[in-house]
């Protein structure tokens, strides 16, 4: 089996990424202080920094979306590691250079990613989670999400294949497109069902108001089983209902939804995704939202 950095055996591939592959490694080390086989378990993530620096250098046209930079990532790693870290978060422990691969190790999270959760389809064949469970999962998410906020970072790839399940901790991770500069981004950047209205649309935008955005479309597909829209088009019935007066509850009727049950979770949703950036409310102000308190998962701030 191969050894990186004479201290970490690979044990298996998780996936190939753009440059390079993600590992599950026995870390030697934790072994040799006394951890177990699974204690010892972590991830490491390959970067070719020659195929990474082509792909960043090359051309791209302005509508295009921006691939990951692992220059971002590594920022963003200090500057969590610095900080402290946050249980909602996945734990970046170091990262090196050997032979022109950049490796971020990091935690293991053996429960998959919310997006398998969701696909299990153990719900009676539905989709779908209940509304005091994907509350739960969302607080979680919220409250990971409002510590990158409040040290000045933006994920801007939120999904649920982008947030990990460890002993049934949420924790958010791949921050390949993060920023420590929220309020001046203009790349085109996250996964088309996800992204905000004004990042579809180009110019500059605040990286913290399209995050709640990102988590408000999770918040959605975790009730529904279903993305509110592709790439946030304007043209689009359910977009267009949005930019009503109680769009989101017009949404939820025209797909026959239920929402009986749901409380004040329509009206979280509805300033969640709001379309006007400026009128979105904070994560801060997602965390103290009453719909929390409701299903018995209220933070205290």
């Amino acid at each position: 089996m191969q050894l990186i950095r004479n201290r970490y055996r690979v044990l298996g591939t998780l996936s190939e990424t753009l440059y390079g592959f993600v590992h599950v490694c026995s870390d030697l080390v934790a072994i040799a202080n006394g951890a177990d086989s699974d204690e010892s378990r972590v991830v490491l993530k390959q970067v070719s920094l020659s195929r990474a620096m082509g792909i960043l250098n090359a051309p791209r046209p302005k509508e295009q979306q921006a691939p990951d930079d692992p220059r971002l990532e590594k920022s963003v790693a200090n500057a969590l590691r610095r900080a402290g870290g946050h249980c909602n978060i996945v734990r970046y422990t170091d990262d090196f250079i050997e032979c022109d691969n950049l490796y971020f190790v990091q935690d293991y999270c053996v429960g998959g990613d919310l997006y398998e959760h969701l696909s299990r389809g153990d719900r009676q064949g539905t989709r779908r989670l209940p509304c005091a469970e994907a509350m739960s999962l969302v607080e979680q998410v919220a409250s990971g999400l409002a510590f990158l906020h409040e040290h000045d970072m933006a994920h801007r790839d939120l999904s649920l294949e982008n947030v990990l399940l460890n002993d049934d901790v949420c924790q958010i991770g791949d921050f390949g497109l993060a920023t420590r500069r929220p309020y001046d981004c203009t790349d085109r950047v996250g996964k088309a069902y996800y992204m905000a209205p004004e990042v579809v649309a180009g110019g500059k935008y605040d990286g913290k108001a399209a995050d709640v955005w990102a988590l408000g479309v999770m918040l959605f597909i975790l009730l529904t089983g279903s993305p509110l829209v592709t790439n946030a088009p304007t043209a689009t019935k359910s977009f267009q209902l949005m930019k009503t007066a109680g769009g989101i509850a017009l949404v939820l009727e025209a797909w026959g939804i239920e929402t009986s049950q749901w409380g004040s979770v329509v009206d979280l949703l509805s300033r969640m995704l709001e379309v006007d950036p400026t009128d979105r409310i904070s994560v801060e102000q997602v965390l103290a939202h009453q719909a929390f308190g409701e299903f018995g998962t209220a933070v205290e701030l």
